[in-house]
């Protein structure tokens, strides 16, 4: 490699982290122990969580946008990283989530030569309501999107989703469930209910997780459950293990692969979707996808398929070979 690679993971109020539980912790597993990575998952990970707290409080987002706009908070900049690589190749800053763009701004006057790239794992009409700052700052050499739209929109280098895959113990009443789904209700709710309805009318037991739904909007159903609180990743993923069959319900204007397609590859599941996108890929086998475009098409019956499941997965998702995709752009700047 050309570069040493900083990955970012965090926000600025994030203060702790679950080595074992949280999302992109988990996606990046296999980039762990790297001479030439730095996983940055909290800031001031290397300091005593007194002092993140203190961080956290001085970046609260709430206070600053609704009471008192903190001043000084430059004088973290020093703290939220070490620097302990071995050599003194060209530092890469990747950001998958948002640290603030004055302290990238630091980056750039602290290490002249390095690169910042940006992989957006969202929809930008998504960061631009939540991180207005963040799509109009020149900052950032490259910026990737995983949704192929908005590369053809904005020009953004394209990536697929990436994750490591950890070992899921299976639970001996395997399965648990014949069809699990968990996510935000954003805009899909009304078709999540009336897909577990179609599942659960031919038989299927069906468990679905459903996060920020609207009072208004929630119907009671046996195998739903409705929470303020996302389920941890890890004990999302025991669960799509654990059942025959993940459902994967794409938000409106998003296209690319989603985290449940990947699950079901690198786990080897079943898949329920209605992301036609799939059909690219050489992964798409339609006796171990289903691909709908309402729930009228579901057929149930794909879910007793006696054919074991294999997608001969070899670590095309692996977080590392997005760090390589980042390396050969980086080569032809």
């Amino acid at each position: 490699m050309k570069y040493n690679y900083v990955i970012f993971n965090s926000v600025d109020t994030d203060v702790s982290y679950n080595l074992e539980e949280d999302y992109y912790v988990i996606c990046l597993k296999d980039l762990e122990g790297r001479d030439d990575v730095i996983l940055n998952h909290v800031p001031l990970q290397e300091q005593p969580t007194w002092l993140r707290r203190l961080y956290n409080f001085h970046h609260c987002r709430w206070l600053y946008n609704k009471y008192w706009k903190f001043p000084f908070r430059n004088i973290w900049h020093p703290l939220i990283f070490k620097n302990t690589f071995k050599d003194d190749k060209p530092i890469c800053f990747i950001c998958l989530r948002y640290p603030s763009i004055s302290y990238l701004r630091y980056l750039r006057k602290k290490y002249p030569n390095c690169k910042i790239v940006k992989m957006s794992r969202d929809i930008i009409k998504i960061q631009e309501k939540n991180f207005e700052d963040y799509t109009k700052a020149k900052v950032f050499d490259i910026w990737m999107s995983f949704d192929e739209r908005d590369c053809e929109k904005y020009g953004f280098p394209h990536f697929d989703e990436f994750e490591s895959k950890i070992n899921i113990p299976i639970d001996k009443d395997y399965p648990v469930s014949d069809v699990f789904f968990a996510g935000k209700a954003k805009d899909r709710l009304p078709r999540l209910v009336k897909i577990y309805d179609r599942l659960t009318e031919q038989g299927a037991k069906c468990l679905f997780y459903i996060t920020e739904a609207k009072p208004e909007e929630k119907v009671q159903r046996e195998g739903i459950i409705y929470s303020n609180a996302p389920m941890s990743y890890a004990k999302m993923l025991w669960y799509s293990v654990n059942s025959r069959c993940i459902l994967e319900i794409s938000q409106a204007d998003a296209i690319g692969y989603t985290s449940r397609f990947l699950e079901a590859v690198l786990y080897n599941k079943l898949l329920i979707t209605d992301n036609s996108d799939i059909k690219k890929t050489n992964f798409y086998n339609p006796d171990f996808i289903q691909l709908i475009r309402s729930e009228e098409d579901i057929d149930a019956t794909f879910l007793n398929k006696s054919e074991e499941v294999d997608y001969n997965y070899n670590q095309e998702f692996s977080p590392v070979k997005r760090v390589e995709l980042i390396e050969e752009l980086l080569s032809k700047k």
